[in-house]
């Protein structure tokens, strides 16, 4: 095991001077490779990206190594200080991939001056005889299939017999196997220039994976044969590393045998995207794509592609269906097996035991096994038969399957329809009904459409979810005949004009359309969207724009932006959005967010907070990335640029700082959970002692309680004396465990005998008894909390470490100094903490609306149930009322069920009772529900007659 993980170990590390950078002329690769790659001075880069000193931030991050780990990448790590500082050009080269093992054959070289080593290190290769049981030469040695050799100044290691031959053979002078033999491979290696450049033969990876069969799941082969894989030819990629504040910039082409037809439905004519020009500058991401000019061509061809593709994976997914039947029957068919050999052997017991009871005998048989044998054998035969039946069902499906060419006609059609077809049979019938056809249509769209996403900052409560579900929009740029498209569209819509001859029906359904609709006009053009308090669309119309979106306010901020005098989009890199296709993403600020929201489920579910940094302060140049794609006759091309800072020292100061902090918290978790642990055993151990004491002798036990008295009942054995590696009295020593690797702040390996320097102090158990109902998860956050031990100072992230009593369990936790106070103040009154108290932010409307979004069903369902309740105290004679105010109430929910009359065993689900409000009686009924200052409200009304009707409201739609 131990030679197994070096031998992964050393390509890894070394994979630093390879696969990122390389150098050389070809040599070394195979005829036949499959990728290609070479960089320049691997050291310049990293002084160029990491600063002068990378080598110390490196360091630091290596420093933090436990001693185990230190033990067996020491060697290795120490060697290749000898090497990295002079690595020079560097050249990669995967030969091969295969289904044996090894699964790829790889091949590195690595340029080294004239001043470098000649032979590995004494003590290296001391250290692979005696950890790794091989035998090394001064410059050569191998670890399982990874060989690694030092000659001519290079450093070559290689993965596979056949990588290691050829090597070998070139080592001797020969190279007419190599691929700087094949002419447009050199052609293309004298002219490549750049920090990193790779060649890739496409060809060759065809042949590769058709080797594997089996092995390459057949829908990524689908998707290979979607994007016409087999005229790929050849993809060169060449990169720029820039520096510390330019630019970096990565440039691919991929070359075709002949014109892709397939793909080229999605691969139109580069152009610029004006449409990103009048986009808000607050836009986080966007991907626009050429649209072409013949749209109605365009259209049709893709419906064909996904009715081709739809109708090439029928066949697959049958044959998927009939494999998964077969192994159904397989393991139903050995339980049958097993079953009957049961019986079998059941039935023998019996008779034996019917023979040796002689007739007469006052001895009674023994009665039968509670287990019915005959009715699970009955049961797997039935589910036998019936896997026979689909087995042989699904077999005839894919003898007669059939694939067809599209059909755009319905009536032409003789099979069932596909997705594809159905879409278009939907979006005809649409058009129709509007006066509209699909020819207007295609007149009306213009040359490109952009999706984007809102870059909104996030706040407490929300999650990145909240923002790719609510902040995306989609615009379609428009030309010739727009308008008059949009006024037919929208007067079918809102029922707006009608013929002369439409008939009531037809009347009556404008009429109900047109209410379920708003139509407004605001800054930038206008808007439709459903009346309904939690819109799912939003259609908007601008000037030269058409477009929808989840939320209105998108709506809004999209159309008013693009008026001229406000026009400004984001900043794109490069300067302008230009290709067959172009995204862009403010990575920073999505960096930040991500961030922010880890932070808060952190704190939320009382974890310490990791990883803990200001990407402000990391990317204070900002991250912005844009990627171009442009597409012709036989090339397709992809640009990625950065703008903002691109330096790599950040991110090894951040990685340093948190490897450190992650030994911190390592080391006062343990610590603290073993505490935790002991404080747990003494209350089960004492629990029958405690239960006969009277009640305030029982307190003033659980009260006296104390770390010395769980040390010297040998509850608990503190390892370091409950000293905190935050804390900032134990710098030196923190320092000292960090060089000698090790997990203890103490001296030598010794448990601690005392608290003298604890970094905690003791609060205790409540006087009361422990809850033992609770059944909600043990990570939930905080519920029922009462604080027994904490860390002294909040050195721990501006917080505290803690033993928590959460509900019945003991845990350590981590706690922010706002709640750690909280907790802290419940307690010495003597209460308990149910929750924390969520941080007071301003949550923008458009996040209240989609966090009230399950408030519509709950409010509904409640409003029905309340219905219901007056009805039976109708039927009973009886007058109904109810109050209800869940902001008043200590435990809202426990109160609700109460005054509704519901035991455990009713279902009823409301997520946060204590925002809730309710007014009730016979005749009407009306559930409000409350939150950052917005309220939904559903009324259910019964008039006279008995007919109820139900309506709502929300503060945001008055």
């Amino acid at each position: 095991m131990r030679t197994a993980r070096v031998a992964l170990l050393l390509p890894a590390l070394l994979a630093l001077l390879a696969p990122a950078l390389v150098a050389g002329h070809g040599d070394f690769s195979p005829r036949g490779s499959l990728l290609y790659a070479r960089a320049k001075s691997l050291e310049g880069a990293l002084k160029r990206l990491g600063g002068e000193d990378w080598v110390a931030l490196v360091e630091r991050a290596l420093a933090t190594r436990r001693k185990r780990d230190f033990d067996e990448s020491e060697p290795i790590i120490a060697e290749l200080r000898r090497f990295l500082p002079l690595a020079g050009e560097t050249e990669v080269t995967i030969a091969d991939i295969m289904v044996r093992e090894p699964n790829v054959q790889l091949v590195a070289a690595i340029s080294l001056p004239e001043n470098a080593p000649k032979e590995f290190s004494a003590e290296f290769r001391d250290w692979l005889v005696k950890e790794v049981e091989v035998k090394p030469e001064p410059t050569r040695f191998e670890i399982e299939e990874v060989c690694f050799v030092l000659k001519n100044s290079h450093l070559y290691f290689t993965i596979g017999g056949r990588a290691e031959a050829h090597v070998e053979d070139v080592l001797a002078g020969n190279t007419s196997d190599s691929l700087s033999g094949v002419e447009r491979f050199r052609k293309w290696s004298e002219a490549a220039k750049g920090d990193v450049v790779m060649w890739s033969d496409m060809k060759a990876w065809r042949t590769a994976i058709d080797r594997l069969g089996e092995r390459m799941h057949r829908d990524m082969l689908a998707a290979f044969e979607l994007v016409e894989w087999q005229k790929w030819d050849v993809m060169t990629a060449s990169l720029d590393l820039g520096g510390p504040t330019s630019s970096l910039r990565l440039q691919v082409d991929l070359t075709f045998s002949e014109p892709l037809e397939r793909a080229g439905a999605f691969l139109k004519s580069p152009g610029a995207f004006e449409l990103s020009t009048i986009l808000p500058a607050e836009t986080l991401m966007f991907a626009g794509v050429q649209l072409g000019n013949n749209h109605l061509a365009t259209f049709e061809e893709m419906l064909r592609i996904f009715h081709d593709v739809d109708q090439n994976s029928q066949g697959a997914r049958l044959r998927s269906e009939i494999e998964w039947l077969k192994e159904q029957r397989q393991a139903l068919t050995d339980e049958l097996a097993a079953l009957e050999a049961r019986k079998a052997e059941k039935d023998k017991d019996k008779d034996e035991t019917a023979e040796a009871i002689q007739p007469g005998s006052s001895e009674e048989p023994l009665p039968p096994e509670e287990e019915d044998l005959d009715a699970r054998i009955a049961d797997v035969k039935e589910r036998l038969g019936y896997i026979e039946s689909q087995i042989a069902e699904n077999e005839q499906r894919l003898a007669e399957f059939r694939t067809r060419p599209f059909e755009a006609d319905r009536e032409a059609r003789k099979d069932a329809s596909s997705d594809a077809e159905e879409f278009n049979d939907g979006l005809t019938d649409v058009l129709a009904r509007m006066g509209v056809s699909k020819e207007d249509l295609a007149q009306a769209i213009g040359d490109e459409a952009i999706f984007g996403l809102l870059g909104d900052e996030l706040v407490a409560g929300m999650d990145m979810e909240d923002l790719f579900e609510s902040r995306w929009f989609v615009q379609v740029e428009m030309r010739q005949g727009y308008q008059s498209l949009k006024d037919k569209m929208l007067d079918w819509v809102l029922g707006r004009k009608l013929g002369p001859n439409a008939t009531e029906e037809e009347k009556q359904q404008a009429r109900e359309r047109a209410e379920e609709l708003l139509f407004k006009k605001v800054d930038g053009g206008e808007v439709l969207m459903p009346s309904d308090a939690f819109t799912d669309v939003v259609f908007f119309f601008g000037e030269r724009f058409l477009g929808f979106a989840p939320d209105v306010d998108v709506a809004k901020r999209v159309l008013a932006n693009s008026l001229g005098a406000t026009a400004r989009g984001p900043a794109v890199p490069g300067g302008a959005a230009g290709g067959t296709a172009f995204a862009y993403a403010d990575l920073g600020k999505i960096i930040k967010n991500a961030i922010t929201e880890e932070l808060g489920r952190d704190r939320r579910n009382l974890n310490f907070p990791m990883p803990f940094f200001d990407p402000v302060k990391v990317l204070a140049g900002g991250l912005d990335v844009g990627v171009s794609l442009s597409a012709g006759a036989n090339m397709v091309s992809l640009t990625l640029d950065t703008a903002g800072q691109n330096s790599l020292r950040p991110t090894l100061e951040i990685l340093g700082s948190e490897l450190e902090l992650d030994r911190a918290w390592r080391h006062d978790r343990n610590e603290v959970d073993d505490l935790a642990d002991g404080v747990r055993r003494w209350v089960e151990t004492n629990a029958e002692r405690l239960s006969a004491m009277p009640e305030g002798e029982r307190a003033a036990a659980r009260k006296a309680l104390t770390l010395e008295t769980l040390l010297k009942e040998g509850f608990f054995t503190p390892t370091d004396g409950l000293r905190s590696a935050f804390d900032p009295a134990m710098a030196d020593r923190f320092a000292a465990m960090l060089k000698a690797r090790g997990d203890k702040l103490g001296d030598g390996a010794q448990p601690a005998k005392g608290f003298s320097e604890s970094g905690y102090e003791w609060y205790g158990l409540p006087p009361y008894e422990l809850d033992g109902t609770s059944g909600r998860d043990y990570w939930e956050g905080m519920r029922d909390g009462w604080l027994v031990c904490a860390m002294k100072g909040p050195w721990a992230r501006g917080g505290r470490v803690v033993v928590l009593l959460n509900g019945s369990y003991y845990r350590t936790a981590w706690l922010s100094e706002e709640d750690f106070n909280a907790l802290a103040s419940a307690n010495k009154a003597g209460n308990r903490l149910p929750e924390f108290a969520q941080p007071q932010v301003k949550v923008p409307l458009w996040a209240v609306r989609r966090q009230m979004r399950n408030q519509k069903w709950e409010s509904r369902t409640l409003a029905e149930r309340l219905d219901e309740m007056a009805a039976a105290a109708a039927g009973e004679g009886r007058q109904f009322a109810l109050e209800f105010d869940g902001s008043r109430e200590q435990n809202a929910g426990a109160k609700l069920r109460e005054l509704m009359g519901l035991t455990d065993d009713d279902w009823l689900n409301v997520q946060e009772p204590q925002n809730l409000e309710i007014h009730a009686n016979a005749s009407l009924i009306t559930v409000r529900f409350k939150k950052h200052g917005q309220w939904y409200e559903v009324c259910l009304n019964r008039n006279a007659e008995g007919r109820a009707r139900m309506t709502e409201k929300a503060s945001w739609m008055e």
